[in-house]
């Protein structure tokens, strides 16, 4: 089968993000770490934290002063950018599941474990893919890069599901041996 090579994932990480975990013989977890988990609630409270502090200055020049203008712009600012926060995923931690029982995979959220985000049959995969990727991040005072790795599950029709996203090679490589030998699929590398 020919493993398209684009990235799936729009995200990277120099930190490990998810692990595998065996829940029996039958059953295998992809889980946020707990740094990853800390992080996005960090940064989720502080920018929300920040965003409803101009809110409420806002509302207070508001009231305050005769200036409306700087007042309505932090109001409606603070209020853009609370929103535009809650875009980002900073919570949108996923549990994904392989199960051998139901012959299944499925994605859900951590905060609902019931609403399945994804489901697939175990049959439908064919192949875990290694991507290895080139991630370049700019400011204006200096540029970072490194080296990045995508495990994707690839079905029979090209269609792939990402499952981790990390820069730890072998990390990578464990995980992915794993999540082959559990599925019985073979592993294959590609480069974005």
């Amino acid at each position: 089968m020919n493993v398209p090579s684009r990235t799936i994932s729009d995200s990277a990480s120099n930190f490990k993000t998810s692990r595998v975990v065996t829940t029996g013989s039958d059953a295998l977890k992809i889980v946020p770490t707990f740094r990853a988990v800390a992080i996005g609630l960090f940064l989720f409270m502080f920018l929300n934290g920040i965003f409803s502090y101009m809110v409420y200055g806002g509302v207070l020049i508001l009231l305050d002063t005769d200036n409306y203008l700087i007042g309505l712009l932090l109001l409606v600012g603070g209020l853009a950018f609370i929103w535009g926060s809650n875009k980002f995923k900073l919570l949108a931690q996923e549990i994904i599941k392989l199960d051998r029982n139901s012959g299944s995979y499925r994605r859900y959220s951590i905060w609902k474990p019931n609403n399945f985000i994804e489901s697939k049959e175990l049959s439908d995969f064919s192949e875990v893919q290694i991507l290895k990727k080139l991630v370049k991040t700019h400011n204006t005072q200096r540029s970072v890069e490194f080296t990045s790795y995508e495990i994707n599950l690839c079905c029979a029709d090209s269609s792939r599901i990402n499952l981790i996203d990390h820069s730890i090679e072998k990390e990578i490589i464990s995980d992915a041996s794993i999540i082959s030998r559990f599925i019985n699929v073979p592993v294959v590398r590609s480069n974005a």
